[in-house]
């Protein structure tokens, strides 16, 4: 089984390739999925950096090949995709094979626009003051989706939203043992010794659902994320690799 990475023009870089490599540690693969068949644009903030290969069309895709999604953001690439119907009707498919729906900031809006949304809980893009333009809020909420403004990542059920790049951190944790399972998942990084494995019980994210009685705000406590400096020089090194 495979994740397919729902994409467009204008994706953010790092909110594909930061996921992505942890995503491949803890599944077979992951496969690029496109309108079309030509490579497409790799943004870094508003800036063009390069374009990447697509793996898989989306009129070629079989839902049931697939474990899961991951929707990244981008100030483009969600909102094209949420005019195709066939991208709609790929993400409602998995939903109800229970696949893994994973959103990061804009891509919030395409889980949204698919229909998956009403009456569950997901978060997205939240520098409304910064970028009015880029809000999607509204949409989310015009779908019935429950907007929380209170956690950078949200769980509930099969869905996973978050709200900007800067919490891949936490996002990983969760996208993980969403796959493995918490107990398989920490096995597998104490057994490496890796430092990650301390996040299960650092990060605690918002989760709703008839198996939660208590919503807790996400918390890291004695993690360094990532910096704005730190993303910025995350999209240096992949313009120089992908120009």
């Amino acid at each position: 089984m495979k994740i397919g990475v729902l994409l467009a023009d204008g994706f953010q870089d790092s909110e594909y390739f930061l996921p992505k490599f942890d995503i491949e540690n803890a599944c077979p693969y992951t496969e690029v999925i496109s309108l079309a068949s030509k490579p497409i644009e790799i943004y870094s903030y508003f800036s063009r950096i390069g374009t990447l290969d697509v793996n898989e069309t989306i009129g070629e895709v079989d839902p049931a090949d697939y474990a899961g999604v991951l929707v990244p953001g981008g100030a483009k690439s969600p909102a094209i995709l949420a005019e195709s119907d066939d991208v709609r009707s790929f993400i409602q498919k998995i939903n109800d094979q229970n696949g893994l729906i994973a959103s990061i900031c804009r891509g919030s809006l395409l889980v949204a626009c698919s229909g998956i949304a009403q009456g569950r809980h997901l978060t997205g893009f939240h520098l409304a003051n910064e970028y009015p333009e880029l809000v999607i809020r509204p949409i989310v909420e015009k779908y019935g989706g429950i907007w929380r403004e209170d956690a950078p990542v949200v769980v509930e059920g099969n869905l996973i939203s978050s709200r900007h790049p800067t919490t891949w951190l936490t996002f990983r944790v969760r996208f993980a043992t969403g796959w493995y399972g918490a107990e398989t998942w920490r096995s597998r990084h104490q057994a490496r010794g890796s430092r990650v494995a301390e996040l299960m019980s650092l990060s605690r994210p918002a989760r709703v659902g008839p198996d939660a009685s208590i919503n807790s705000t996400c918390m890291i406590t004695g993690v360094s994320l990532p910096t704005q400096a730190d993303y910025r020089a995350t999209d240096r090194g992949l313009a120089g690799q992908f120009r």
